[in-house]
């Protein structure tokens, strides 16, 4: 049976009431403007959707195809078994492959036909706890935390650049790694750090494969290790070094060479769950929402 799929996630982001004008826990209406925690991602998709469902089964207009309507948690926080993981390991999404899915989940002002995907990562970043007076006696996981990712985006550029299908589907951007948050291990002002994680993501374009890019930053950290000799300090002073010459003298344990550890916050089957998408222009789904927008934007009927 043909099937036409809509949905929505019904979680929510948190809310911190003092960054907010309004009480985020209480729905204000004022004029055309609606203020509250998830009024544009998604509880308003919601509503919008049970108002269509409502609105179908008053009028019962003849349906050419089944609507099947998916309402899934768990997009904001990622929380497992309890999203559309599980909904898709429950088989309960077999019908969407009988028709177009409509999936209402933007707070922008135009209709999506492709999305980027995410890739979570994190690189560790070890060097050697030294007095900070004594930088030539250690290695600076801050520095090394600075550098490093900036060799592993510059290959991931090179290597993924934006692509003419991206532009066909107005992508704003094309697929791009950088840092979202970084930590040090922590100590007193006068000491050089031994570790600093820096985490982020990769947005990468439904044209681009998960597993490709995936075994191309794996490479790229092998082949960093391997270099930090080389690696250019930059206006970070003579003494500041990733790899300690001979004459310093370490203890048992103490790194004499940084090393940048790659982690993956994620499963490949998580990523590949999660990757970017792009709808077939020439679908019947996509066809009759441009016909639908073109309607209403010129007042017809």
């Amino acid at each position: 049976m043909r099937t036409t799929e809509v949905g929505s996630h019904f979680d929510v982001v948190p809310a911190d009431p003092e960054q907010w004008s309004k009480d985020p826990f209480h729905l204000t209406v004022e004029g055309d403007n609606l203020y509250g925690r998830g009024t544009t991602d998604c509880l308003g998709h919601v509503a919008l959707l049970t108002c269509f469902l409502r609105e179908l089964a008053r009028s019962k207009p003849p349906l050419k195809r089944s609507i099947v309507v998916v309402f899934i948690a768990a997009e904001e926080g990622g929380e497992k078994q309890v999203g559309v993981d599980k909904v898709l390991e429950k088989g309960k999404l077999e019908e969407a492959k009988n028709g177009p899915v409509y999936w209402v989940d933007s707070a922008d002002s135009n209709p999506c036909c492709g999305t980027a995907g995410a890739i979570s990562w994190q690189l560790k970043c070890k060097g050697r706890l030294f007095h900070s007076g004594f930088p030539n006696k250690g290695i600076n996981s801050i520095e090394l935390a600075q550098e490093a990712p900036d060799v592993v985006r510059e290959r991931f550029f090179n290597d993924f650049p934006p692509l003419p299908e991206e532009e066909l589907y107005s992508f704003a951007t094309g697929s791009h790694m950088k840092p979202t948050q970084i930590e040090s291990s922590k100590g007193s002002f006068n000491q050089i750090p031994a570790e600093t994680t820096i985490s982020g993501d990769i947005r990468l374009s439904p044209f681009y494969e998960v597993e490709d890019v995936v075994e191309h930053v794996e490479k790229y950290v092998e082949e960093l290790n391997s270099e930090l000799g080389d690696l250019e300090t930059h206006n970070r002073g003579s003494w500041s070094k990733f790899v300690l010459p001979e004459h310093v003298q370490i203890q048992d344990g103490e790194n004499r060479q940084g090393k940048v550890e790659l982690k993956w916050m994620g499963t490949m089957d998580t990523f590949k769950l999660y990757a970017g998408i792009a709808v077939k222009l020439e679908s019947e789904g996509h066809k009759a929402l441009v016909q639908a927008f073109r309607e209403s934007n010129d007042g017809r009927a």
